[in-house]
This record gives structure tokens, C-alpha cells and sequence, in this order.
């Protein structure tokens, strides 16, 4: 009836028997490979993939009335759950068996709506009852089966998402979830700060999977002292989750950049000179400014008290190294930081510690007056690495 504009809205549908919908002989062990033995893939005409999944959400109508199951039970179920999205709708009293989803088993994306006294004894993709819960209460649910999460994103066994003042009572979750590390939780992987989650009741064995993960930190840093390091960009990386307390990534950026000294040194021609009053065979340092800068660095980040659908805090040990100038200096740089993440997004504060390789240059003969000061040559005398620090603000995201 969805299909055809159909929107249930004020109006009421009572389950009055059982309903199987597919053969659920070796339900069990139903999976996106091991189908239903009458089931056919050319009854759905759009992908089993959850993006496609969220585009048909805007598409389809949105089921509007009344559900009452009765008590009574829905079993052999594939791929799609019981319904596309639901608005200011309520489904109650439904049992939900023999069944296999891509996603979730209720319903891809619920606004407005109250699910409540329904138990799901089935295997799903993602979520156990809901993909993505707007403003939705559910209440006094129960999932019982496998939750496997193959790709990026979160599994839980309630819901994927729950924001916009969703609330999550008295919920029963039992089984396995299987899903990314830091994306997994048993009853929401991203619950929003208007959100409450209360009263549920987890039993599910839980087994996080490490997986590779891409990410940008975006920085700002001002220096301190008068080695200080000045920056503003972005730094690129790539790694790979291990568990919910450590992953590592390798990435690669600019490295700020280093200002000069003061006084400040120029170079005219392989001469230098010295704007500054400044008396004979003094040492000054001088540092070609600015620099071509690029930075490779380990990022390992350890997890503090992990929480799947929580902020989460952590530490960052960025370490690594900073070629200036194609090759003319070979830098150190680290940038300890803790910060907060939460759902892939995440801010830190922290200090950068950098070395850099200063010019040591000795003052000559005075060859001129410009303005009442003093120029003089300079004689380069090697190189001394000089320490810089900075104070580090960092917002990233991450997938």
C-alpha cells in the first residue's frame, strides 16, 4: 500500500493472525548470501545498500497511522524491515521472527514515533529495531540475535542513531554484535546530548573488530618564546582502529612555520646582514624564512573510558619528522594533546615540541650606516637546532 501513496495516516491496522512471508526453513542461518528459498532479489528494484536505503527515505511515503501487531507474529522477513520510515506513527505489540535484514527490522528512519512492546528474534546488518530514531520513543522492545557490521559505521541492538530528543526505555538486548571498534554499543551507536537512554538491559556479547580509518586534523598553533611555531592547515592520516582503547595512523602535512629570530637576519646575494644594532663578532642565528615544510608523522591515540554513543576522551602522541627545504633540515617534531571525540569528530589541545636548524652566524666587518644602524657581514659559522613550542588547537574528522 506504501507504494502507492498510501499513507496510513489516521488510521489503524490490527495484525489477526501469524504471517510468514517468505520460507523460513534454515532461517537461522539466513544471511545477505544464504537466502530464503522463495525468495526472489527482483521483487525489490532498488539496492540492498543502506545509502540507498536513506535517499528512498525522502522518496517513498512515510508510514503515518497505526500498527498493532496484537501479540501476533511476523516471520520470514528479508533484507528490507517491516518499514521504509515511519512519522507520528505507533507500532506496538508486534513479534518479529525467522527473519534476516540488511539494516534494521522495524524501521530504516522513525520521526515522531513510538515503538514500544515489540520483540525481534532475527539477524540484521546494523540495528536491531531502528536505523535512525528522530524525536522517537522506544519503549519496552526486545532484540534477540546476530548483529554484524561489515563496513564503516555503527551496530547496536536498538538503534543506529538516536537524536533530537529520542528516548530509549526499558529495552532488552541479547545476542551478538559484531561491529567496528569506538562504532559499537548495545543499545545506540551515536545518541545525541537531547537524547536519553534509561532502564535498558544489555546481555549481548560484544566483539569489536579493528579497522582501517581516514581522517584530517585541522590546526591552529601560536608559538611561544622566540623559537615559537606559527601554523594554520590541515594534516591528512590513515591507520587502522585496534581495539576501543589504542589506534595508530600515519599521516603526512605541512609543519608549520618556524619565524625568524630576532633580530632578524636577511640574506642579500650570500651576504648577510643584520638590521639591528648589534656589536663586533656577536652570534646571532638566522633561519631562511620561510621554509618548505613537509611533515610525516605516527599518530597513536590511546582511548579513555570508551564510549559508543558518548564523548570520549583521549590522548594523541603525534611524533615525527619535518623535511624543511627539500633536504636542508631534518626536524623532530612531537605534539602530545588530549581531547574529546565522539562519533568521528573530534577536538584536542595540546603542545608542539619542534627542532629546527638554525644558521650560527658571527658579525664581521661593519660595511655601512642605513638610518643610524650598523650593517654588517656575516660569517657562517654551521648550524645549531634550536627548540620550538607551541601551543596546539585541533578540530578533525574522521571515517
Amino acid at each position: 500500500m506504501l507504494w502507492k501513496n498510501v499513507t496510513f495516516e489516521g488510521k489503524e491496522v490490527h495484525l489477526k493472525t501469524d504471517i510468514i512471508v517468505f520460507d523460513t526453513t534454515d532461517s537461522d542461518t539466513w544471511s545477505q548470501n544464504i537466502k530464503p528459498k522463495d525468495f526472489e532479489e527482483k521483487n525489490y528494484f532498488f539496492s540492498k545498500s543502506t545509502s540507498i536505503l536513506g535517499s528512498i527515505y525522502y522518496k517513498l511515503p512515510k508510514f503515518q497511522g497505526k500498527f498493532d501487531g496484537n501479540g501476533h507474529y511476523i516471520r520470514g522477513l528479508y533484507g528490507l524491515p517491516l518499514f521504509i520510515a515511519t512519522k507520528n506513527a505507533l507500532i506496538q505489540n508486534l513479534n518479529i521472527s525467522h527473519s534476516y535484514f540488511w539494516f534494521a527490522s522495524i524501521v530504516s528512519r522513525s520521526k515522531n514515533s513510538i515503538i514500544r512492546n515489540c520483540n525481534v528474534s532475527a539477524n540484521a546488518g546494523s540495528g536491531g529495531l531502528c536505523g535512525v530514531a528522530d524525536k522517537t520513543t522506544i519503549k519496552n522492545c526486545l532484540f534477540n540475535g546476530n548483529i554484524k557490521r561489515n563496513k564503516n559505521g555503527a551496530a547496536s541492538g536498538i538503534t543506529i542513531v538516536a537524536r533530537k530528543n529520542t528516548v530509549l526505555d526499558s529495552n532488552s538486548v541479547s545476542g551478538t554484535i559484531i561491529g567496528k571498534a569506538l562504532h559499537i554499543n548495545g543499545i545506540a551507536g551515536y545518541m545525541s546530548p537531547s537524547s536519553i537512554a534509561m532502564r535498558n538491559k544489555v546481555d549481548s556479547e560484544i566483539i569489536e573488530k579493528s579497522a582501517f580509518f581516514f581522517g584530517m586534523d585541522y590546526e591552529y598553533s601560536f608559538g611561544l618564546g622566540e623559537y615559537g611555531i606559527g601554523f594554520m592547515g590541515g594534516n591528512m592520516f590513515f591507520g587502522a582502529t585496534i581495539n576501543k582503547h589504542f589506534s595508530l595512523a600515519l599521516g603526512f602535512g605541512a609543519g608549520g612555520t618556524i619565524p625568524p629570530p630576532s633580530p632578524f637576519i636577511m640574506n642579500f646575494d650570500g651576504y648577510y646582514q643584520l638590521l639591528e644594532n648589534v656589536s663586533y663578532n656577536d652570534i646571532v642565528y638566522s633561519y631562511e624564512y620561510p621554509k618548505f615544510m613537509l611533515l610525516l608523522y605516527f599518530k597513536p591515540r590511546i582511548y579513555f573510558l570508551p564510549n559508543g554513543n558518548g564523548p570520549t576522551p583521549f590522548f594523541d602522541g603525534d611524533i615525527g619528522y619535518v623535511n624543511n627545504h627539500f633536504g636542508y633540515s631534518r626536524d623532530f617534531l612531537f605534539n602530545p594533546s588530549i581531547g574529546v571525540a565522539k562519533f568521528g569528530e573530534w577536538v584536542s589541545i595540546g603542545l608542539k615540541i619542534r627542532t629546527a636548524d638554525y644558521d650560527k652566524l658571527v658579525a664581521t666587518e661593519p660595511i655601512s650606516n642605513l638610518a643610524g644602524r650598523i650593517l654588517y657581514d656575516y660569517e657562517y659559522r654551521g648550524y645549531e637546532k634550536k627548540t620550538n613550542v607551541a601551543i596546539s588547537l585541533k578540530i578533525g574528522i574522521g571515517l
